[in-house]
C-alpha cells in the first residue's frame, strides 16, 4: 500500500504539461507531414479530419488556465474521447469512411438549413465567417 497522497493540482499540472509537450511535438513532427499528403483516400481523409478536430480541441484546452472553465474542459475532453472512438471504429464498421463523411455532410446541411442566422449570412454576402463557410461547404 502506498503512503503517497493524491494531489489534484499536481496531477492536473502533469496532464497539462504532457498535453502541451505532445502539442509541440505535433507542430514540429506531425503537422507538416499531414499537410503535404497528396491524393488521399476516403479512409485517409477521415483520419485527417479527425486529426484536425483533435488538434483544434487540444489547442483550445491549452488556452483554458482557470478552474472556472471546468465545463468547457469537460466538454472538450469528452469530444476527444469521441474522436478516439471514431478512429477505433473506422475499420470495424463496414464502409466506415464513407459513412463518417456522409454523417458529417448531412449534419452540416441540417445546421445550414435550420439556422436563420447562417441563412442570412449566406444570402446577404456580407459578414461571411470562415467557420460558417466551412460548415455550409461554401468555397
Amino acid at each position: 500500500m502506498s503512503t503517497a497522497t493524491f494531489d489534484p493540482l499536481q496531477t492536473t499540472d502533469r496532464f497539462y504539461t504532457v498535453m502541451k509537450s505532445l502539442s509541440e511535438f505535433d507542430k514540429i513532427e506531425v503537422r507538416g507531414v499531414i499537410q503535404t499528403l497528396l491524393s488521399t483516400s476516403d479512409r485517409e481523409r477521415c483520419f485527417i479530419g479527425t486529426y484536425q478536430r483533435a488538434t483544434a480541441n487540444i489547442a483550445t484546452l491549452l488556452e483554458f488556465k482557470h478552474a472556472k472553465h471546468f465545463q468547457a474542459i469537460a466538454m472538450l475532453a469528452r469530444g476527444l474521447f469521441e474522436l478516439a472512438v471514431d478512429v477505433r471504429l473506422i475499420d470495424v464498421i463496414p464502409d466506415g469512411p464513407q459513412k463518417d463523411d456522409g454523417t458529417c455532410r448531412r449534419g452540416e446541411a441540417e445546421v445550414c438549413s435550420q439556422d436563420p442566422s447562417i441563412q442570412g449570412v449566406q444570402s446577404s454576402g456580407q459578414g461571411r465567417y470562415h467557420h460558417l463557410q466551412f460548415i455550409c461547404g461554401e468555397q
